[in-house]
């Protein structure tokens, strides 16, 4: 019998390979993270195969933090053949906290690291080297809070930040998301700072991304003062700007108290913040914007929503105006397709002022945690309720709304409720109303069309809402522009109009390398 030359054999081929991909796909869908890397290893064949459907799980969108170990594997990333698959690229707001290095000696030396990392600018110069590389980016988000929608790795397994798991693990504590605690101030909260961050890195580093998102559950919004641009300082954002197609913000517009029946616009105009609304005239191509108020929302978003509603004469169609101390003239925003809008009290008919505007091209509508409330307050004799007892502040609306020329593909409305107050000769100030409204059959907290007729679905809604007062309150706060307490329960998602299930997909570095 002839020998054989076992050292001159041809290797057994892989039957692996021999897969169709689709398969090969529905195999690796099961394995978690670290196998999946394990297996991409195995030979050059099989990681060509995963490629795509990798570098789409785990790199179309990404999330990272402000940290040196954080933003330098994102500028590595951005120079590899993956950074032009990055299309979504994500913050968090993880950091250490001073509440949780105090009394703690081994961590001081790190938070001194952060502080002076984020103080220096240097963060700023890392971003405009990764985001010069990022040819592909669409979309640019800051979240304060982690999906837990990696069902690769388990049922509650989250999507976290680059480089967190690294810093809890070499700390031995936890590197937390910034959150709110009510009464709590502090001087420029963390997302303020990452926000100016990147608008600034954005526009240095010549970037066009088509959307920028706040995606604030439990965290401090964004002061007013973070929206402001001042042309010397920062002359290259307003043109990154101009390029924006969707907008979504938190925000928190600083605001003396409710507007002041029959004290007329400019008076209002006078004791609110106008910076947002200045912002917003360097947005002219905008299809989806989306405004969320705070939790314990109050009236400090009427004023600017009464600016956003007024039409658009001939002489402020012009070039923006340099900004002055005044407010800006209105905003056009001829493509505006999507409104939501969440977290906010407003006099029904400034909501119908806004709604008509943009009419022409508008065609989802959303409002969320959203109070109604009748115009100058109090309601007029004998219309407290109507036979079913129901208070009269959403009919009108939504009255109003059927008459409205607006073609409408979608619609939403979720945990609204009416606020008015009753004239008495006894008490001063007039009682506070407001009240839980029950939308359609069976009464939900949330109801929603999607088609091409959604008229029908409004009138159904005008016969089936119910309405339940929560507040009646005399409270000299609740008069001031505050709700007396629990007029506005804590949200248990404590976010706006976003899905997680649809929005995250994040790579752990730990288990990516």
């Amino acid at each position: 019998m002839d020998e054989v030359d076992i050292h001159h054999q041809d290797p057994p081929s892989c039957l692996i390979k021999r897969l169709p991909l689709e398969l090969l796909l529905q195999i690796t869908s099961s394995l978690p993270t670290r196998d999946l890397g394990h297996m991409r290893l195995t030979c050059r064949a099989i990681e060509n195969m995963l490629l795509n459907t990798f570098a789409e799980e785990f790199f179309s969108r990404k999330q990272f933090m402000l940290s040196f170990f954080s933003l330098n594997a994102l500028i590595d990333i951005s120079k590899s053949r993956m950074g032009r698959r990055i299309r979504r690229l994500q913050f968090g707001t993880d950091a250490l906290y001073e509440d949780v290095v105090m009394g703690r000696s081994n961590l001081t030396e790190l938070y001194t690291a952060q502080s002076e990392f984020l103080h220096t600018g240097v963060h700023r110069d890392m971003l405009v080297e990764a985001l010069r590389h990022l040819e592909n980016l669409e979309d640019v988000v800051i979240r304060s809070f982690n999906s837990y929608g990696r069902t690769r790795d388990g049922p509650q397994a989250p999507w976290r930040s680059y480089g967190a798991t690294t810093a809890e693990r070499e700390t031995g504590r936890p590197v937390r998301m910034e959150y709110y605690r009510p009464g709590e101030l502090r001087p420029i909260m963390f997302s303020h700072l990452l926000f100016n961050s990147l608008l600034d890195a954005l526009g240095a580093a010549g970037s066009r991304p088509t959307g920028i998102e706040i995606m604030g559950r439990g965290a401090p919004p964004l002061g007013d003062g973070a929206f402001a641009l001042t042309p010397a300082l920062r002359p290259s954002v307003p043109s990154m700007l101009h390029g924006l197609e969707k907008l979504h913000l938190h925000v928190e517009i600083r605001a003396p108290g409710r507007p002041v029946p029959g004290t007329g616009a400019d008076k209002d105009k006078a004791r609110h913040s106008n910076i947002l609304p200045w912002f917003l005239t360097h947005t002219p191509n905008l299809k989806n914007l989306r405004i969320n108020g705070k939790i314990q929302a109050g009236y400090e978003l009427e004023v600017f929503l009464k600016w956003l509603g007024e039409l658009v004469s001939d002489a402020d169609s012009g070039p923006v105006p340099e900004r002055d101390h005044g407010w800006p003239p209105p905003v056009a925003l001829p493509k505006l397709e999507e409104l939501s809008l969440g977290h906010m009290v407003t006099c029904y008919t400034v909501a119908l002022r806004v709604i008509r505007k943009f009419a022409p091209t508008l065609k989802r509508l959303e409002l969320w945690r959203f109070t109604l409330r009748w115009v100058d307050e109090e309601l007029p004799s004998g219309l407290a309720t109507d036979s079913s007892g129901t208070a009269p502040v959403l009919r009108p609306f939504l009255s109003s709304l059927l008459d409205i020329p607006v073609d409408l593909r979608h619609i939403m409305m979720g945990y609204i409720k009416e606020e008015w107050r009753v004239a008495t000769e006894h008490l001063w100030p007039w009682p506070q109303v407001i009240s839980d409204v029950s939308l359609g059959r069976g009464h939900p907290d949330c109801v929603a069309y999607t088609g091409s007729d959604w008229k029908p679905f409004i009138r159904e809604l005008l016969t089936t809402f119910r309405t339940a007062p929560i507040v009646q309150s005399t409270d000299m706060g609740a008069a001031n522009g505050g709700f007396a307490a629990g007029s506005f329960e804590e949200d248990s998602e404590m976010d706006s109009l976003e899905e997680d299930s649809e929005m995250d997909s994040l790579e752990e570095d730990s288990e990516m390398e």
